[in-house]
């Protein structure tokens, strides 16, 4: 099992959104970099989130899938240089069932609630510079290791 961490990353402008971070097993050489970007092959796939994927209101919610982040963000809050600042407000577990260039299919463990969420990646810009993916709620695929 990996880890998984949402980060409320505040802006300087004010705003803010949250930063999922999804870590990379040793193994999951077939799990994609961002597009254009190279694959940490133990980095963290990021995806930049307006609803918490823990929320257990949530069903369904859509992402942009950022470059992969480095681990030590799993345990990092504070200044961001010059981008803001980051503040840890989930961490779990999480297993990375399938993830193609179009598909990340997900089991996460945040404290007692288990889920299992499928992300399909429906926009990519033709520069490659923006993947806008849409995640849905999929219990089916809630791996038999987080029971």
């Amino acid at each position: 099992m990996g880890r998984t961490v949402i980060l409320l990353h505040s802006l300087p402008d004010g705003t803010s959104h949250f930063d999922w971070l999804i870590e990379r097993e040793p193994g999951d050489s077939g799990a994609p970099a961002a597009a254009g970007r190279q694959a940490d092959e133990h980095g963290a796939l990021t995806f930049r989130l307006m609803v918490r994927p823990d929320d257990p209101a949530a069903t369904s919610f859509a992402g942009t899938r950022l470059p992969d982040h480095r681990t030590q963000y799993f345990d990092y809050e504070g200044s961001v240089a010059g981008r803001g600042e980051v503040r840890r407000v989930a961490a779990g577990e999480a297993r990375i069932e399938r993830y193609s260039t179009d598909e990340l299919v997900i089991s996460v463990l945040f404290g007692e609630s288990r889920r299992g969420w499928r992300g399909i990646r429906v926009v990519t810009l033709p520069d490659r510079s923006d993947e806008r993916w849409i995640f849905r709620l999929d219990s089916g695929w809630v791996s038999d290791i987080l029971h």
